[in-house]
C-alpha cells in the first residue's frame, strides 16, 4: 500500500489537485461496526413498553443468547453483563422493575451501537485499512480478529505496587520526572502521572507533589536527568554523601519513586510497544523477587499466554475465555476493565479516485470557510502577554515560563495544574457578512421547507471570511509574509453513500462529513491501530515522513505524556513516528531521540509563538500523533507545546452555524458531492415535556414534533462524539430518546447520511461505514523563517534598588508629544543634577493605558535617594497640573537578545539615549515650524499650509540610522539583492518590496529622493536651514549606531537585520507612537527613496 496520494489521477483529477491545498493519501482508515446493521435484538410489539418487566427480561435474555453482544458487554460493562447473565439464569429475585427497565434500555443502546456506530470500541466496532483505486470494491468477510492489551491504568496499579519491592528496584533504571521545578526550598511536581490507587474513578492523579529540596534530593534528581540504573544511583549518592546511612538513602529514593519524582523503567514508555510484555520482561530480570512479586510475575505470564489464545478466536466465540481472562487480571489488581481490546475487521474496501478528489476539494473549501487565524485561539492572549513581557527575541525555558512564580504561568483555561491567569477575552465575533449569509440560508430552508441547500459559487464567496487565495498562500510564504498558512496536515472523517458499487465507480455518490470530523495531524487516528496488521506500518510511517513543516529548517517532534485520566493512556500509547520525542511523566523510549523538556525554550515573533531546542538552537514543531485530547489530558507543558506546534497555521474547521445552531432546524449544506453539514433538529421542545410525558402522551408529543419540523423516521441522536441511531417509528427507540434527553442537554437529532436519498439498504450505507482520510499540504516553501532569538541563562533585571529607576508615566496618548517637548527635558535635567548619567524613553500601551516608559541610570545610592525624591515630586506636580494621570515603578528587563547580546548592551543603551534626545529635538523642531508653509527641500514632499510633520522627520531619521549601521556582508541571507556598500538600501530593503510602496511616495517620488539621500551625503537636506538642524539632531545618535553595529557584529548573538529592524521600529515608536500604519508608511517612503538612488547609481556606472 502507498500513502503518497499521487497514484491514479485522471486529467480532471490532476486539475483538481492543482486547485486544492491538500493532497490525500492513497490509503485510509475504515471504521465500522462489528455486527451487521440488521436484524438486532427482537423488540416487543407496539404497545409493550420498557415499563413492562417481562418485556425487559425477555430483551436481556435475548442479549445473553447473542454470543457477540454478550462477549462485548463482558468487556465494556462488567456490571451490566453480570445482570444480563443473572436474568438469563432466571435469577431475578430482588430486581425491581425500574432496574430491569434501566438495564434493558442500556443493552438496547449497546446493541444499536454494535450495528450502527463506527467509532472503534472493544468488540462493538473495529478498523481496517482501505485504498483509493480506479474502481470501487466492497467485500466484508467474517474473519475479524482482536488484539488484546493490558489496560494502562490497570497496569499502572500493578507497577506501582511492584516498585515497593526493593528487589524490583535494584533491577530498574530510574530517571527524574521531566516536569520538575524548584520553588524556594521545595522541589515541585505540578503534574504527577496517574497513580495506582487513583483518587478518582477515572484515574486522575493528584494536582501537585512537593518534597524538600535537600542537597541529597537535588543530587539524586541531577544524577537522574537521564535514565540511570538504580544501583548506580545509590552508589553515586553514597559517594557524594558518605556519612549518610545506606538504608536511609535507599529509603529516600524509594520515597521519590513513590512520589513519582523519579520514574522507573518498569512503567511502559507509551511508545507503541506491548505494555504487558514490557513489564513482564523487566520482571524477568529481577534476581531475587519477593514471593508476592513472583506471584505477580507468574500471573502476568499466564495473562500474556491466555490473551494470545483468546485473540486467536473470532469475536463471539471466546466469551467464556474472555471472562476467565478478565477474572485472572482482576485477581492481580482490582479494576472493572483491566484489558483493552481493539478489533481488526475482515473488510476489503476500495473507493474510486473521484472520492479522494472530492475530499481534497472539500478540505480546501473548509479551510477557506474557516476563520483566518494563526493557530489556536486559546494562545492569542498568551502570545500578546509573552511579547509584552519578553519581547520577540528571547527564548524562555518552557518550565520557567509556565511557573506562575517565575514566568507568565499557564495560559488561561489550562487545567493541569489549573491556570492562575484571568480568563482571556472572548474570541472576536465572526464577520457580520458571514452571519448574514448563513441566516439567509437557514431562512430559505425554513421558508421553502427544504432539508438540503446546495451552495452556489456566489454563496461560497460570501461565506469565506477573507478573499485571500489560500492555495497560493504557501507559494509566497518564503518571503516571510505575515499571515497564517494552510496547516501542514490533517485528517477528514467522512461517510460515503452510494446506491451500489457500480454507482460509486460511476461517480454517483455523496460524501458526508462525520459528527467526529477529523484532526489536525495526518495519521493520528491510525496511530493507535498501526500494529494490528504488519502491512499497515509502512503506510503509517510514510504519512509522517511526507508531512511537511511550516518553518524552514525546523523538525517535527512527537509529544508523549502520561494522561490525566489513566484510561486515556490507552489512546496515547503510540509509536513516535517522527523519530524524536519530548516525554512528560513517562520513561524514555528506546527507539527515539529524546529531547529533554528542560531543554525546550519558547519564543515569539510578532505572528506566532515558537519552540526551540536550546542546546542546538533548532526550531521544533511539536506534534501529537494520536487522538488524545490535549486540553483534557495533557500536562500544561505538553499542551502548550502541542498548541505551539499549530502556531502560524490556518486550521480547517467544520461548518459552524454560529448562533443559528440554536434554531429548531438547520438544513443540510452541500457543495458538489460533499455534504459540509447534515440537517439537524434541536430537541428543546421534546426536552421540555419529556419528564412528565409517558406512554401515549410521549408518543403524541414526538409525532407532533416530527410533523412540525418534517423529521424523518431515522435520526442520529448526537451528543459530543457519541451518536445513537434511532427509529422514531419504534416505541422502544422513542423511550431511548426520552431517557437520554434529561441527562444530555446538548443532545440533538441529526439526519442519517443516505436516508434522504433512500440509500440505507445499499452495501455502503453511510451509517455503518466511516473512513478517515489523511491529507498533507501540497509541496510549497516553508511559510516562516527560523526563529533567531536566543536564551540568556543569567540575566540582570533591574527592579527596586537596582542600577536603573524605571517608571511608567500614564496619560493621554495625544498629550505625549507635548509632554516630551516641554516637560520631560526638565525632569531629565533635574535627574542629571542628582546623579543620573544616562536615560531613555519609549512609548507603550498596556492594560492600564497609554504611557511613557522613562528609564534613568546611575549609582544606586543616588537613584533611590536624591533622584527618586526629586523625580517623585516633579511627577506629583505634573499630576496636580493635569499633565499625567499617574505613574508606577516597573522593572527594567533589558532586551539583551534583541540588540546583539550582553556584550553590546551598553552600546545599545547609548543608542537609546541618543535617539531619545534626538526625538525630543525633532519634536520641538516640528512644533516650531508647524505653521510655516513648507519651503526649500521640504516643498517637494509636503504642500499646503501645514508645516513639516513628525512623519517626515521619521523618514529622514530611519534612513540616517540604516545608513549609519553600515552595509551587511555580501550574500547576506535576508537580502533580496546586492546593495554593495549602501547600508540604507540594504536594510530598508528588508522592510518590504517595491510593490507595496505607499501612495505618499509614488505621488512625490522626486521630492522624497531629493530629501532622502544618506549615501550621497544629504546634499539637499544639509543645504536647507531646517534640514541642517535635523541632521545635527541625529549626528550623535548615528555615531552611537555605528558603535553598536561594531559591537553587535563582534558578538554575533543577534542577526544584524534583527538589530537594525529593532532600531528602526524604536525610531518610529519614539517619534510617532505605536501606529503600525504610520511606521509602514515611513519605512516605505525611506525605502523607495534610497532604492531609487541605488538604481540611479547603477544605471550611471
Amino acid at each position: 500500500m502507498d500513502a503518497r496520494g499521487d497514484r491514479g489521477r485522471t486529467a480532471e483529477g490532476e486539475q483538481a489537485l492543482e486547485d486544492t491545498v491538500f493532497r490525500a493519501a492513497d490509503v485510509f482508515l475504515l471504521r465500522a461496526p462489528v455486527a451487521p446493521a440488521a436484524p438486532g435484538l427482537p423488540l416487543p410489539e407496539d404497545g409493550v413498553t420498557p415499563d413492562d418487566p417481562g418485556a425487559c427480561a425477555a430483551l436481556l435474555c435475548a442479549a445473553a443468547a447473542d454470543p457477540l453482544l454478550d462477549e462485548a458487554l463482558a468487556l465494556a460493562s462488567p456490571a451490566l453483563s453480570a445482570l444480563v447473565r443473572r436474568v438469563a439464569a432466571r435469577s431475578t429475585e430482588g430486581l425491581t422493575a425500574r432496574r430491569l427497565r434501566r438495564a434493558a434500555l442500556a443493552v438496547l443502546r449497546y446493541d444499536i451501537r454494535m450495528r450502527t456506530r463506527p467509532t472503534p470500541f472493544g468488540l462493538f466496532a473495529g478498523v481496517a485499512v482501505g485504498e483509493f483505486d480506479a474502481t470501487a470494491k466492497a467485500v466484508r468477510g467474517t474473519a475479524h480478529r482482536t488484539r488484546t492489551h493490558a489496560d494502562v491504568q490497570w497496569l499502572t496499579k500493578v507497577t506501582h505496587r511492584l516498585e515497593r519491592d526493593p528487589a524490583v528496584l535494584e533491577a530498574l533504571t530510574v530517571q527524574a520526572h521531566q516536569a520538575l521545578t524548584v520553588r524556594g526550598d521545595r522541589l515541585m511536581l505540578t503534574a504527577p502521572s496517574a497513580r495506582a490507587a487513583a483518587p478518582t474513578a477515572d484515574g486522575a492523579g493528584r494536582a501537585t507533589v512537593s518534597v524538600r529540596h535537600t542537597p541529597v534530593v537535588a543530587r539524586a534528581v541531577a544524577e537522574a536527568r537521564a535514565p540511570v540504573p538504580y544501583p548506580v544511583l545509590v552508589d553515586r549518592l553514597t559517594a557524594a554523601f558518605p556519612k549518610a546511612p545506606g538504608h536511609r538513602l535507599r529509603a529516600l529514593l524509594a520515597e521519590l519513586v513513590g512520589q513519582e519524582i523519579l520514574i522507573t523503567s518498569l512503567r511502559p514508555p507509551l511508545d507503541g510497544g506491548d505494555p504487558l510484555r514490557h513489564v513482564r520482561a523487566v520482571l524477568d530480570s529481577v534476581a531475587a523477587p519477593s514471593p508476592a512479586t513472583e506471584q505477580v510475575r507468574a500471573a502476568l505470564h499466564r495473562l500474556d499466554r491466555d490473551r494470545a489464545d483468546y485473540d486467536a478466536l473470532p469475536p463471539g466465540a471466546g466469551r467464556e475465555r474472555l471472562r476467565r481472562l478478565l477474572a485472572d487480571a482482576r485477581a492481580v489488581a482490582a479494576d472493572d476493565t483491566p484489558l483493552h481490546v481493539d478489533t481488526r475487521l475482515d473488510v476489503e474496501l476500495r473507493l474510486p479516485y473521484a472520492v479522494r478528489e472530492e475530499i481534497e476539494r472539500a478540505a480546501t473549501l473548509m479551510l477557506r470557510l474557516s476563520r483566518p487565524k494563526r493557530g489556536l485561539l486559546a494562545l492569542r492572549d498568551f502570545h500578546r502577554r509573552f511579547l509584552d513581557v519578553y519581547g520577540a527575541d528571547r527564548l524562555v525555558p518552557v518550565l520557567e515560563l509556565l511557573d506562575p512564580a517565575t514566568g507568565l504561568g499557564a495560559p488561561a483555561g489550562y487545567g493541569w495544574p489549573n491556570s492562575e491567569a484571568v480568563p482571556a477575552p472572548p474570541e472576536e465575533p465572526r464577520a457580520v457578512a458571514v452571519d448574514r449569509a448563513m441566516a439567509r440560508l437557514a431562512a430559505t430552508a425554513v421558508r421553502e421547507r427544504r432539508r438540503e441547500l446546495v451552495l452556489t459559487d456566489a454563496e461560497l464567496a460570501e461565506l469565506c471570511p477573507d478573499t485571500a487565495d489560500t492555495a497560493d498562500a504557501a507559494d509566497t510564504a518564503d518571503t516571510g509574509a505575515v499571515g497564517a498558512v494552510a496547516q501542514n496536515s490533517c485528517e477528514v472523517t467522512v461517510q460515503v453513500v452510494a446506491a451500489d458499487v457500480d454507482a460509486l465507480t460511476g461517480g454517483e455518490f455523496l460524501v458526508f462529513l462525520s459528527p467526529s470530523p477529523g484532526s489536525h495531524r495526518a495519521g493520528s487516528t491510525l496511530a493507535r491501530f498501526a500494529d494490528l496488521d504488519p502491512g499497515w506500518r509502512e503506510p503509517f510511517a510514510a504519512l509522517h515522513r511526507e508531512t511537511p513543516v511550516h518553518v524552514a529548517g525546523a523538525v517535527a517532534v512527537d509529544l508523549a505524556f502520561r494522561t490525566r485520566s489513566g484510561r486515556a493512556s490507552n489512546l496515547a500509547h503510540t509509536v513516535p513516528a517522527t523519530g524524536r520525542r519530548i516525554s512528560v511523566g513517562v520513561p524514555d523510549a528506546a527507539g527515539a531521540e529524546e529531547l529533554r523538556l528542560a531543554d525546550i525554550g519558547v519564543g515569539a515573533t510578532l505572528d506566532r509563538l515558537t519552540a526551540v531546542h536550546l542546546p542546538t538552537g533548532r526550531e521544533i514543531v511539536p506534534v501529537l500523533g494520536n487522538m488524545v485530547s490535549a486540553p483534557a489530558q495533557a500536562p500544561n507543558a505538553a499542551r502548550l507545546l502541542w498548541e505551539i506546534g499549530l502556531e502560524g497555521q490556518r486550521l480547517w474547521e467544520p461548518w459552524n452555524w454560529g448562533p443559528l445552531a440554536q434554531a429548531p432546524f438547520v438544513p443540510r449544506i452541500r457543495s458538489g458531492r460533499f455534504v459540509l453539514a447534515c440537517a439537524v433538529w434541536r430537541l428543546d421542545e421534546l426536552r421540555a415535556v419529556a419528564p412528565g410525558a409517558t406512554g401515549a402522551v410521549w408518543d403524541r408529543e414526538v409525532a407532533a414534533w416530527r410533523e412540525r419540523w418534517d423529521v424523518p423516521r431515522l435520526v442520529l441522536a448526537v451528543t459530543a462524539d457519541q451518536r445513537l441511531l434511532l427509529d422514531l417509528d419504534r416505541a422502544w427507540h422513542r423511550e431511548l430518546l426520552r431517557d437520554r434527553l434529561p441527562r444530555h442537554p446538548d443532545l440533538i437529532a441529526q439526519e442519517v447520511p443516505g436516508e434522504y436519498e433512500g440509500l440505507l439498504d445499499g452495501p455502503l450505507a453511510g451509517h455503518t461505514t466511516e473512513i478517515v482520510v489523511p491529507l498533507t499540504r501540497r509541496p510549497a516553501p516553508p511559510a516562516y523563517r527560523p526563529y533567531t532569538g536566543h536564551h540568556t541563562a543569567r540575566r540582570a533585571v533591574h527592579g527596586l534598588g537596582g542600577d536603573w529607576l524605571s517608571l511608567k508615566v500614564y496619560g493621554s496618548a495625544r498629550g505625549q508629544d507635548e509632554l516630551l517637548r516641554t516637560a520631560l527635558p526638565g525632569l531629565v535635567e533635574r535627574a542629571r543634577e542628582r546623579g543620573v548619567d544616562r536615560w531613555f524613553f519609549l512609548r507603550y500601551t498596556d492594560d492600564a493605558g497609554h504611557h511613557l516608559r522613562v528609564r534613568l541610570h546611575g549609582e544606586r545610592s543616588d537613584l533611590w535617594g536624591a533622584v527618586a525624591l526629586e523625580v517623585g515630586g516633579l511627577l506629583a506636580e505634573w499630576q496636580r497640573r493635569g499633565l499625567v494621570r499617574g505613574h508606577a515603578l516597573a522593572p527594567y528587563d533589558p532586551e539583551v537578545e534583541r540588540y546583539g547580546g550582553a556584550g553590546a548592551l551598553a552600546a545599545a543603551e547609548e543608542v537609546f539615549r541618543c535617539d531619545s534626545e534626538a526625538t525630543v529635538a525633532l519634536l520641538r523642531l516640528a512644533h516650531e515650524v508647524r505653521h510655516a508653509p513648507p519651503a526649500g527641500v521640504w516643498s517637494g514632499v509636503r504642500s499646503g499650509p501645514a508645516g513639516i510633520r513628525a512623519d517626515d522627520l521619521a523618514v529622514v531619521s530611519c534612513a540616517a540610522l540604516a545608513h549609519a549601521f553600515g552595509a551587511p556582508a555580501p550574500g547576506h541571507p535576508l537580502l533580496a539583492e546586492d546593495c554593495g556598500d549602501d547600508g540604507a538600501a540594504a536594510w530598508l530593503g528588508m522592510t518590504g518590496s517595491r510593490r507595496d510602496l505607499p501612495d505618499a511616495f509614488r505621488e512625490r517620488a522626486a521630492g522624497w529622493r531629493r530629501l532622502v539621500d544618506p549615501y550621497g551625503g544629504w546634499p539637499a537636506l544639509s543645504a536647507d536651514p531646517v534640514g541642517a538642524r535635523v541632521l545635527a539632531a541625529l549626528g550623535e545618535r548615528d555615531a552611537a549606531v555605528r558603535r553598536l553595529a561594531r559591537a553587535a557584529r563582534e558578538g554575533g548573538r543577534t542577526p544584524e537585520g534583527r538589530v537594525v529592524g529593532s532600531l528602526l521600529h524604536m525610531v518610529c515608536n519614539r517619534l510617532l507612537g505605536g501606529s503600525t500604519a504610520q511606521e509602514t508608511a515611513v519605512l516605505g517612503i525611506a525605502r523607495g527613496a534610497v532604492q531609487d538612488h541605488l538604481y540611479r547609481r547603477r544605471h550611471l556606472s
